[in-house]
């Protein structure tokens, strides 16, 4: 009778030492959930998370155009780190919604807007790669715009918006691009600041998409 219970004592304990599967959906550290579990995740809360941290990048990008130079270098490399680095949160966030409703247009996104990120904090403090950070700014700016415009993923309004700008940065970075080499031959050539007015403009664009963030549901329709 005696083994009789105990084999029935560890027929009912499976999960090993105590013979409780809490520690293994437990809410620790880190989750560990059953296999074959679905994971789900606060979509809504992560976007929010992504519309302070946005916010917070087009601050940056602002106080950059407006103040930056007075503290250079020290609060100018301040000023850019947040600026460029708090953009991520809202790439990562903007990938899933993308890729609902198109998968290529998804992972140009993504890698125009990590490579935004990058070369834009390359340009910020090397004049030569301005015209490169320009163009990837504008080739993110027209994926996700167009994308946004055709799916409603966000507002078609920011979606078209953000295509003209796209367009504007492409036509900037191809301008920048040939004033660097003119004006080594002119050098009374005209001095636009177009890295200066991409800098605002895309403080801007980032404090509106934060704005966006925070009130748009993470379900999106379908094409």
């Amino acid at each position: 009778v005696q083994g009789a219970a105990h084999g029935a004592a560890s027929a009912a304990a499976p999960h090993g030492r105590g013979g409780s599967p809490r520690a293994e959906v437990g809410q620790g550290l880190l989750r560990l959930r059953r296999e074959g579990e679905p994971y789900v995740g606060d979509e809504a809360l992560d976007a929010r998370k992504a519309a302070v941290w946005s916010i917070i990048a087009g601050a940056a990008h602002l106080a950059v155009v407006a103040v930056g130079h007075v503290g250079y270098p020290y609060v100018y490399d301040a000023l850019i780190a947040v600026g460029y680095g708090l953009m991520l949160p809202a790439v990562a966030v903007l990938h899933p919604r993308h890729g609902r409703v198109r998968e290529s247009g998804t992972i140009l996104a993504t890698i125009a807007g990590t490579a935004t990120v990058i070369v834009g904090l390359g340009g910020s403090v090397n004049v030569d790669l301005q015209p490169a950070a320009l163009f990837v700014l504008g080739m993110w700016w027209w994926t996700i715009g167009k994308l946004w415009a055709e799916t409603g993923i966000l507002p078609r309004e920011l979606g078209r918006t953000t295509a003209a700008l796209g367009a504007l940065a492409l036509a900037g970075g191809l301008f920048a691009s040939v004033s660097i080499g003119v004006s080594v031959v002119r050098p009374d050539f005209p001095d636009i600041a177009v890295w200066t007015i991409a800098q605002g403009v895309l403080g801007v664009w980032l404090v509106i998409l934060g704005a966006t963030l925070s009130r748009a549901a993470p379900d999106v329709p379908s094409r």
